[in-house]
């Protein structure tokens, strides 16, 4: 299988795109929300009628030039993600997944979760907080500075947490725009007996959309399942994946195989958030953002070997973990991703998500 070479994205802003890419050749591929409905504004617009063109028009067209199955795979970015890097995003990854006979579809989710911790982490100290992070000194000022950042952050953090899960939970309410995808997708896999491969990959707060939209597609009973589910660094509570996803990993018509990246420990603990945060967004999250401080996310690995449980059944046939940086081992299981925001542009992790799908 040919290595995934990724090129940087064209010079944007946070909040703009490139002059130069062209929003219309994405539109087959693209599912814009916004607080869970369909967008109808911004820098692209999805409608009822896009998505309905993407189940009758884009994949049988697709279908029909290429042979074997249809390797359908949903794309949930994270939460540190504005529309316009979403978009980005998805424009720099297309070309990839094609190339490998996989027929993408990206959910471009607008969170705000990256303009609201701008807003929420104290500047005050971060360049010295830098330089010891270029450093890699790990003292006690940086773990005071820690507990100061989470302190700080938790008040107004812990609802600007709880918004984006509302986001996701809107997109698969009776109104929303996953709901609507995973209606369409049922009533096309149903018309495509064998003929449909249903995977699903997710970065960081993707695992969270995921774990509302795929139980939401599995219900309507169409009678083809999820092949396999990719998370990258999982942002999602361990306690919300027991009870959202993990009754449907390894279960008839359910989800087939789950395969989990993260970080090694060390990497997590080396990581930092926007320069102001000496640890990985993750480490913010569990501290600081839930509910409950400390809480276990499934994409540290120190909250999964804390769980014995968990860490059994990711040792059964149906589910396995990566943790960064695993250069050699078997296919599929190879991830050299160095920090939280960078497993969607890794070649090894994106390359192993390629095999698994292809795979399936």
């Amino acid at each position: 299988m040919a290595l995934l070479s990724l090129q940087p994205a064209e010079q944007a802003t946070l909040h703009s795109l490139p002059p130069t890419l062209d929003l219309e050749a994405l539109r087959p591929h693209l599912v814009n929300l916004s607080n869970g409905q369909f967008s109808d504004d911004g820098a692209l617009v999805t409608s009822a009628e896009d998505v309905d063109a993407i189940f009758a028009e884009h994949l049988p067209r697709y279908m029909d030039q290429h042979q074997g199955p249809l390797r359908l795979l949903f794309w949930a970015h994270g939460g540190l993600v504005s529309e316009a890097r979403g978009i980005i995003g998805a424009a720099r990854m297309l070309p990839h997944w094609l190339e490998h006979g996989i027929y993408p579809l990206f959910f471009i989710w607008e969170t705000g979760l990256l303009d609201a911790l701008c807003s929420l982490l104290p500047r005050s100290g971060a360049r010295e907080l830098q330089e010891q992070q270029q450093a890699r000194a790990r003292n006690l000022v940086e773990d005071l500075w820690a507990a100061g950042v989470e302190r700080a952050v938790r008040p107004l953090g812990q609802k600007v947490w709880a918004q984006m899960k509302v986001g996701a939970d809107q997109a698969v309410a009776v109104d929303g725009g996953a709901a609507y995808v995973a209606q369409r997708l049922a009533e096309f896999t149903a018309r495509n007996p064998g003929a449909v491969q249903v995977h699903a990959a997710g970065h960081s707060a993707g695992a969270i959309f995921h774990s509302r939209f795929l139980p939401l597609y599995l219900q309507h009973g169409s009678g083809t399942g999820v092949s396999s589910l990719n998370l990258l660094a999982a942002a999602l509570s361990i306690a919300d994946f027991n009870r959202l996803l993990r009754p449907l990993v390894g279960t008839p018509q359910g989800i087939e195989h789950l395969h989990l990246f993260g970080l090694h420990r060390q990497l997590e603990e080396e990581d930092s958030v926007l320069w102001l945060y000496p640890r990985s967004l993750l480490c913010l999250i569990s501290a600081a953002l839930e509910p409950e401080r400390g809480i276990g996310l499934l994409g540290l690995e120190r909250s999964v070997a804390a769980d014995a449980d968990l860490a059994g059944f990711l040792g059964a046939p149906a589910a396995d973990a990566t943790w960064s940086k695993t250069e050699v081992g078997a296919p599929g299981r190879r991830c050299l991703a160095s920090a939280h925001g960078t497993f969607d542009e890794d070649p090894a992790t994106l390359n192993s998500v390629v095999y698994r799908v292809a795979s399936g």
